[in-house]
């Protein structure tokens, strides 16, 4: 695999991307699929992103990395994540990878790992030549990530403190600045990994952030744009997922609107399992592989319908089942 550095703008941030080429014709003597992996909470495109692409890559497809605003190498307040922000910083980067004469902007997969799943799924709605989205073990509302750890008195008691955080930024501008995993709360196999692996690595990034990511994981729902889709979906997650709860998947898979495969990661946690020799992570890069492939051979699906509104308080007469 061969590494390209690249620059792109978000809402007027530079952003730091990069192109990962397959040994075979990096040059592009002929159009690729584009694959682009999304990184998952503090991750950077040289973890995640590039061990897909690694693999991704010795199948010929291209693939395109890239650091959300605040981590990296690329612009913007360090420590501060929106997620719609996010959102927009995978729009862009979709935007700017398809332009390159190497890829096929006609077949583009979003990839998105952990707390990237609701973003690709948020993303990719309206972005022209998406062919498919991959969710691997994400989740798709924050409100039931924040219940999945929490009693009823402590969701209480974040409610309270998020409320009282929003209106001291409305009063006086000013954010406070904590650990992020005293509300993104880990299960111990995840913090096993991000202690051992995560903080031991160059760029990562290890400190405070602004609390206003509790209140935007708090509005986070992505999952209610899944009926409108029309997009092949995959789903990928582990069955042991402390972190990011399986049912989390299994709601996608029941709510989603196009065709969908879920593919279970038996006996596995979030990440621990991440690594390059891996037997679980050859298996899911073989998986994905195969998968983007047969979407390869199909004719383009229709990619977002928006869902129709319909008058409260009436029953619809459609006559069909709920997927």
């Amino acid at each position: 695999m061969q590494e390209e550095q690249h620059r792109f703008f978000s809402d007027g941030l530079e952003l730091s991307g990069k192109f990962f080429l397959p040994d075979t014709d990096p040059d592009g003597a002929r159009p690729r699929a584009l694959v682009v992996p999304c990184s998952g909470f503090t991750g950077l495109m040289d973890f995640h992103p590039a061990r897909f692409a690694r693999v991704l890559s010795e199948h010929g497809l291209v693939c395109f990395g890239f650091d959300y605003r605040g981590f990296g190498d690329s612009e913007g307040t360090r420590g501060r994540v929106i997620l719609e922000e996010q959102v927009r910083d995978i729009q862009h980067a979709v935007a700017y990878a398809a332009t390159d004469e190497r890829v096929d902007p006609t077949r583009i997969f979003l990839l998105g790992w952990g707390m990237a799943a609701g973003l690709v799924l948020a993303a990719g709605r309206h972005l022209p030549g998406v062919r498919g989205l991959l969710c691997l073990n994400g989740f798709y509302s924050g409100r039931r990530l924040y219940q999945s750890h929490r009693t009823a008195d402590q969701m209480r008691d974040l409610y309270a403190e998020i409320r009282l955080e929003r209106r001291e930024r409305a009063m006086t501008g000013r954010a406070r600045w904590v650990d992020p995993f005293s509300f993104y709360m880990l299960d111990e196999a995840s913090v096993g990994y991000v202690d051992g692996v995560l903080r031991t690595t160059p760029g990562y990034e290890d400190g405070r952030f602004s609390f206003e990511l509790a209140d935007s994981l708090l509005n986070w729902e992505p999952d209610v744009y899944a009926s409108g889709y029309r997009l092949p979906l995959l789903i990928a997650h582990g069955t042991e997922n402390q972190l990011h709860p399986i049912e989390e998947a299994w709601r996608l898979y029941v709510e989603y609107g196009g065709p969908r495969e879920l593919y279970l990661l038996d006996g596995v946690g979030h990440t621990e399992w991440m690594l390059d020799d891996n037997a679980v992570f050859l298996g899911l890069g073989a998986k994905i592989e195969e998968w983007i492939g047969d979407r390869l051979g199909e004719e383009p699906a229709l990619g977002y319908v928006p869902a129709k509104v319909t008058t409260p308080g009436r029953v619809s007469q459609s006559g069909r089942e709920p997927r």
